[in-house]
């Protein structure tokens, strides 16, 4: 019998090949994906254990606020359980890559470190060219991918300290170093080094030197190993509470040791304050007093001007005076002097015109005196001659009376005629004078005018050489006051410039005296921090990773598994109800129960067994490495290394059994407990009832015969319903998470680069830059014709702290805050409302606010990168993706720091984007040396696509094995489907049914289940996406929830695209089907 049970066995499965293969592929596919990824976190974590152990990297850090001495190595080396302390520098310096400013963190190796003997010291290096230092001035430095040096060896690098103090005084004994190899090291597994307090806050490449190259006369750091660590896993609990204990035994002396590191440097620190407020008192009080001497000379020397400049005013205004008066004196007596001569010459005209009538006159008047004395002359003959004739006696009477009277006659005439002679000689005498007296006034006028000419002449002259004379001596004046101004101005000029010298000596002076006032606070308040690996920001974003895949593997998996196991339940339950008449006909010929059982469990079991041990090895081996490798453009990977999870490939091969195998057995018990008459008879077929459709007469009625049997069948069988709606929903729901995996994680760069931060680049400016320079490069960008705008605003790198938990991130202060809006964005992630920087308190990013447990109202502990640590309240909470930022008020941040923070970043917009435009500014900006670096955001944005696409590594798998398992699904379930509708499809067949109505009698049913199952499955697939979203997120990335619409389309058309694809593939099958022996099956 058991000969025959055996054979029937051998025969099932060759005669069933289809339903084992199904079995055998389907547990292959759960138990590969669920054993595979379920081993990539054990896999990962002991690849990088074992890399950290290779290098004999620490396992805690003991760093003091004070510095620490050799008898402090001393003291920790003494704890029991402590393997080895080794004493270390560390330094952060900056150089340039190109144009960029990049932050160094450069450690020191311990003396006697050389390749041959590096087995025996704490974070060893691995060289992978070159050579490590081995003298003074010797460096190598970090062979990086994601930042690459541009650097051989061979080349020289030259360090700046990042702040007003020459490296080459506080840190290092040279600034130039000789590259003589590169290296890496498990300490530093990522691009992200730790924060640091100069230039752009992030260490962004290390570097290591001999230890006698740095000139600081005290330890940095104490590296400790701990003994039994190294025989543990550093990602498991045993690791960690080991290591607790040794931190405990050192936090428990670190009291002690920094008591008496504290009696040390109290002294001469506080000596130093002292002497520093004093130098600060005398400082300012000299300054005070030079600026107000330099004041009052220039207020002197203006108040002198002023009053030259009025001086001048007045004399030259009086000299117009004067000059217009004396000029206006002149004119009139020319005016004077031209009436004059207009009236004197007609005068002189006339005179000229009677002198002529004179001596006409005079002319005459000698014709008339000439005529008259002849005539005087004739009278007195005829008188004479008369007085004769009288004398003579000869004439009597009236001869003689006569004659007397004629001697009267001419006697009268003659004396008449004398008189007017002598009238006309006084008339002549006369008229001589007065032409003489005439020529003598009109010489005297003549005269005169012709002096007062000369006179005016010479007063013109006078004038207008005294007119030069003044114009030259005010000119003099003028030039003298102008040389006076332009001293005067220099003067101010000098005097602001001395004055913001003066003022940022003290400025930085005070500032020195607040640092070192909180230095006294620290040496008062001096403590060891003793840190473990958890510190390690590379150590700790790995786990975080390890912990997301981990995360991945608790819920896909899983979910796949039981997908796969409900299509394995459904194949093993579909095959007992189609064998009830053989075993039956087993309980009929004595076979017992377990018997009869075997046959079925074997089945279930060789099948499962046989995919779950081929699918164990397959993705024990598989996954893990694809998983492994995705992370490497995050991390500096060791190559894999395997540590077969025997538990879980047990665990995962017995599940993929169990699933089957249980499912076959506990159906066999249900239908064993019948007789084997009733078993071997068909089972009855199910009950038909009025279903909801039937009630709606007028869509029952246009439905054609084929659709409502289909209705039928859809509500009739209702565990088949479930069974397909759920495997369809199960495997769609894996889809949609899978590639909303993918939507939110490719959408945080366009969210937080377009949407939030609205600038296209930042440029920081170097340490030690001027204030004059920091104006050419605002009239520099003001020039630049692709500039849109920019704005000015502080970078401050800080450390915030709430209860034991701290974080690093970036503090923007904006010297503009009215303005901030244009640049970042700072909205409420659910309501999408934005909202203006406020005036009192600290914004903080969402992720930040989550990592600290904060709302908005209560407050955190924030320490600047001064090192200045003050309560803050948060009072805004801000939608961010990438790295933790801060924002506050300048008002605020100085009120709360008492320091201002300094403008050292400017946020640029542009108004076009273009690679080539961003060479071309780039070496525009870097090429002046004010700029410490350019940061452009799309190549940042790029930079982070590359960095987180690994994940998209993961969401192909697993799209590939959801699809695979949608597959898989479909096509068992249409098989069972056939298969226990083979009468049925036979008798339609009989009936005359075309091939084509057969497949849609079948493949409609399928058609509608799919639709259902696949809009369920969105829907499961939306919580499913969040669950995996809020497991796998990173400590300073947030994904969030974005699922796109186009991501829904494609799945449900995915569901329906891979039921097309199986039903089409079981055309064959259905046309196979015998009517004849199919009908006569049950006998």
């Amino acid at each position: 019998m058991k000969s025959a049970a055996n054979k029937d066995f051998i025969r099932e499965i060759r005669n069933n090949l289809g339903r084992f293969l199904s079995i055998f592929f389907i547990v292959l596919l759960g138990v590969a994906f669920f054993a595979g990824l379920s081993a990539s976190a054990p896999i990962m974590e002991y690849s990088m254990d074992q890399y950290f152990d290779e290098y004999n990297i620490l396992d805690i850090q003991v760093l003091s606020t004070l510095g620490m001495t050799d008898e402090d190595m001393q003291a920790i080396g003494e704890i029991p359980g402590v393997k080895q302390v080794q004493a270390g520098k560390f330094n952060d310096a900056t150089s340039f890559i190109g144009t960029t400013e990049i932050v160094y963190r450069i450690h020191s190796l311990p003396e006697g470190y050389s390749q041959d003997s590096a087995g025996n010291y704490v974070n060893q290096v691995q060289v992978i060219e070159g050579r490590l230092p081995q003298t003074s001035g010797e460096i190598v430095i970090e062979e990086s991918m994601s930042m690459p040096s541009g650097l051989t060896i061979g080349d020289y690098i030259t360090f700046k300290s990042g702040t007003n103090t020459p490296i080459t005084e506080d840190a290092l004994a040279t600034d130039r170093f000789l590259v003589v190899g590169k290296v890496q090291t498990p300490y530093y597994l990522t691009y992200e080094k730790g924060s640091s307090t100069i230039s752009s806050g992030t260490v962004n490449l290390f570097a290591y030197i001999l230890e006698s190259d740095f000139i600081y006369d005290y330890h940095i750091e104490a590296l400790v190993t701990v003994a039994g660590a190294k025989e543990l896993n550093a990602f498991d609990k045993d690791y960690q509470e080991k290591i607790n204990d040794i931190k405990e035994q050192i936090e428990a002396i670190s009291g002690e040791r920094c008591e008496i590191r504290v009696n040390e440097v109290r002294d001469d620190a506080e000596k130093a304050l002292a002497d520093a407020k004093k130098q600060y008192e005398e400082g300012k009080a000299t300054f005070e007093e030079e600026i107000a001497k330099a004041e009052k000379e220039l207020a002197d020397a203006y108040d002198e001007l002023i009053a030259g400049e009025t001086t001048l005013e007045v004399e030259k205004k009086n000299f117009e005076e004067t000059y217009n008066s004396s000029l206006q004196q002149i004119k009139d007596s020319e005016a004077q002097i031209r009436d004059m001569e207009a009236m004197i010459k007609p005068m002189i005209n006339g005179y000229e015109n009677i002198e002529g009538y004179i001596n006409d006159f005079q002319g005459e008047t000698d014709n008339f005196v000439n005529e008259w004395n002849s005539n005087i002359s004739d009278a007195q003959k005829e008188l004479d001659e008369i007085n004769d004739q009288i004398n003579s006696g000869n004439y009597t009477g009236e001869e003689l009376e006569r004659l007397e009277n004629l001697k009267g006659y001419y006697e009268n005439y003659i004396d008449t005629a004398s008189k007017a002679g002598g009238y006309v000689t006084d008339i002549e005498n006369n008229m001589d004078g007065f032409i003489d007296g005439v020529d003598d006034a009109v010489g005297d006028i003549k005269s005169s005018i012709s002096s007062a000419k000369k006179q005016l002449a010479d007063a013109k002259a006078q004038l207008e050489a005294g007119k030069l004379a003044a114009e030259q001596k005010f000119a003099e004046a003028e030039q003298k006051l102008a040389e006076g101004w332009l001293a005067y101005e220099e003067g101010m000029a000098e005097l602001a410039k001395n004055k913001a010298e003066g003022q940022k000596q003290l400025d930085d002076a005070y500032e020195q005296l607040v640092l070192a006032e909180n230095e006294i606070a620290k040496i008062e308040n001096a403590q060891w921090h003793v840190l473990d690996r958890q510190a390690n920001v590379g150590f700790v974003d790995y786990s975080m990773t390890t912990e997301r895949v981990a995360s991945i593997a608790s819920i896909f998996p899983v979910f796949f598994f039981l997908v796969a196991a409900l299509v394995c339940s459904t194949n093993m339950t579909r095959m007992v109800d189609e064998q009830r008449g053989i075993i039956g006909t087993y309980k009929a010929l004595g076979y017992n129960n377990l018997a009869i059982a075997k046959k079925y469990v074997l089945y279930a079991g060789t099948a499962s067994a046989a995919g779950g041990f081929i699918g164990v090895f397959l993705g024990v081996i598989f996954f893990p490495y694809a998983v492994y490798y995705a992370w490497s453009a995050m991390y500096t990977l060791p190559p894999i290394r395997f540590e077969w999870q025997i538990l879980l490939m047990i665990i995962s091969f017995i599940m993929g059994i169990a699933v089957s195998v249980a499912t076959a057995y506990f159906t066999c018990q249900r239908d064993l407990k019948e007789t084997p008459a009733s078993m071997m008879r068909p089972k009855a077929p199910k009950a038909g009832k009025t279903i909801l459709l039937e009630r709606v007469t007028f869509l029952w009625k246009a439905l054609s015969f084929s659709q409502k049997v289909t209705a039928r069948n859809i509500f009739r069988y209702k565990k088949r319903f479930w069974m397909t709606v759920i495997g369809i929903a199960g495997c769609a729901a894996l889809l949609l998470a899978g590639f909303g995996l993918s939507n939110s994680v490719s959408e945080i760069t366009n969210r937080q680069f377009k949407e939030i931060f609205k600038y296209d680049l930042s440029l920081d400016f170097a340490s030690e830059t001027t204030d004059e320079q920091r104006e050419e490069i605002f009239t520099l960008l003001e020039e630049e014709e692709h500039v849109a705008s920019y704005i000015n605003s502080a970078m401050v790198m800080s450390t915030a702290r709430k209860d034991d938990e701290s974080l690093s991130f970036s503090m923007i202060v904006p010297a503009d805050p009215a303005s901030m809006s244009e640049y970042i964005c700072l909205r409420d992630r659910a309501s999408q409302d934005e909202f203006q920087l406020p005036e009192t308190g600290i914004v903080v990013t969402e992720k930040f606010a989550k990592e600290l447990g904060l709302g908005i109202g209560d407050t955190v502990e924030i320490t600047n990168n001064l090192e200045i640590t003050r309560e803050v309240e948060v009072t805004g909470i801000t939608e961010n993706y990438i790295f933790h930022y801060a924002y506050m008020n300048p008002d605020a941040y100085e009120s709360i720091f008492r320091l201002p923070a300094e403008n050292n970043s400017l946020l640029v917009k542009l108004d076009q984007q273009s690679e080539e435009l961003d060479n071309q500014l780039s070496s525009l900006f870097i090429s002046y040396p004010q700029i410490g670096s350019v940061k452009f955001y799309s190549s940042m944005a790029d930079q982070l696509d590359d960095q987180i696409s690994s994940i998209n590594y993961i969401v192909v798998i697993i799209i590939v094995c959801a699809a695979l398992l949608a597959i898989i699904v479909l096509y068992n379930l249409t098989n069972i489907n056939i298969s226990e509708r083979t009468r049925e499809i036979a008798t339609l067949k009989v009936l005359g049914f075309t091939d084509k109505e057969v497949y849609m009698y079948v493949y409609r049913e399928n058609f509608i289940l799919t639709g259902i199952g696949g809009a369920l499955g969105l829907v499961g697939g939306v919580f499913l996406h969040r669950i995996i979203m809020d497991a796998i997120e990173q400590d300073d990335i947030m994904f969030g929830y974005h699922l796109e619409t186009l991501s829904f389309f494609i799945v449900f058309l995915m569901t329906v695209i891979f039921s097309v694809i199986v039903s089409l593939s079981m055309n064959k099958r259905l046309d196979d089907i015998d009517m004849v022996e199919s009908l006569k099956s049950i006998e």
